[in-house]
């Protein structure tokens, strides 16, 4: 994590303006998400949480689909143990079901990040 904050630092000293989006699993617990926002209030930046779900059965089928992914440990037993490790974000947030349509979930999106 700390190396995406690094770069996160460099592109905001070029450009303050610049939206920053950092994903993953790397903020699957709550000290994760709590260093990025102390960062993001370091640097006087807002910060905006989208927390994106989706059924089980959606994650099965999208997993079975992205066979060309680079890691090939992608599997839906990995996502389950995955998630029972997640904590809940307690932080305020925006939920996304990506079971919607695209359109649907894009603007959401765009709504809580303006």
């Amino acid at each position: 994590m700390e190396v995406m904050l690094r770069a996160a630092h460099f592109l905001l000293q070029k450009n303050p303006e610049r939206k920053i989006f950092l994903d993953g699993r790397t903020f699957s617990r709550r000290y994760q998400i709590g260093r990025v926002l102390k960062f993001a209030d370091e640097l006087a930046q807002p910060w905006t949480i989208l927390e994106c779900t989706c059924s089980e059965e959606s994650v099965s089928r999208r997993l079975d689909l992205d066979s060309s992914h680079p890691a090939r440990n992608r599997t839906f037993s990995l996502y389950l143990e995955v998630k029972a490790r997640f904590e809940p974000i307690a932080f305020e947030k925006t939920l996304i079901d990506t079971d919607q349509p695209l359109e649907h979930s894009v603007r959401r999106a765009m709504a809580a990040l303006s």
